[in-house]
């Protein structure tokens, strides 16, 4: 018996966190957010109900491998948001340095 026999749904929450990953790999992080919304229902849903303690292993390397996505979900979204964070910072220094421009110009 794999994961897709476990207990209900343990293979749907894998596959949304993959599919979470890929896109968060090409920077679509509102369908990322929207997915994360599913996900975490879909978690809920599933452990809210007593698990068949024959499937434990195959539930053990599902959660396993669902944490080792979420620690590239969140390197990427760190790296997103230093990025976004350099934009902004450009942004300002930008509009710092018309302000200034225009001050000094009048």
């Amino acid at each position: 018996m794999g994961p897709d026999q476990c207990n209900g749904n343990i293979a749907e929450i894998i596959r949304y966190s993959q599919a979470m990953l890929r896109h968060a790999e090409d920077g679509e992080w509102d369908i990322v957010a929207e997915e994360e919304i599913i996900r975490r229902r879909l978690i809920g849903d599933y452990f809210s109900k007593p698990l068949n303690t024959s499937t434990e292993p195959f539930i053990a390397a599902a959660i396993q491998e669902l944490l080792e996505v979420n620690k590239k979900l969140e390197k990427l979204s760190a790296a997103a948001r230093d990025d976004a964070m350099s934009i902004i910072n450009s942004i300002t220094t930008g509009r710092t340095a018309i302000n200034a421009y225009r001050e000094n110009s009048i």
